[in-house]
């Protein structure tokens, strides 16, 4: 479970996830705007007939992100 901790001028209030429910995305190709979700990439690539290979890469992030969490991700792939 994680908390998050949110506030601002008018209010405060904490946000609760179960981060085990949410299923990682794949954004992409051509465009930052078409998410899929990594359980029906496969069968999406192939229904668009495209290259099932990966040529390059972009990590993204939220803005509190650190240069600590993209060096423990690039050491997992």
């Amino acid at each position: 479970m994680t908390f998050l901790f949110c506030w601002n001028s008018l209010s405060f209030y904490v946000l609760l996830q179960d981060l085990s429910k949410i299923e990682p995305t794949i954004n992409g190709p051509f465009t930052p705007d078409l998410a899929t979700p990594l359980s029906k990439f496969g069968s999406f690539v192939k229904s668009q007939g495209w290259k099932d290979e990966v040529s390059a890469t972009l990590i993204g992030s939220c803005t509190n992100s650190s240069y600590e969490d993209m060096v423990s991700f690039s050491s997992a792939s």
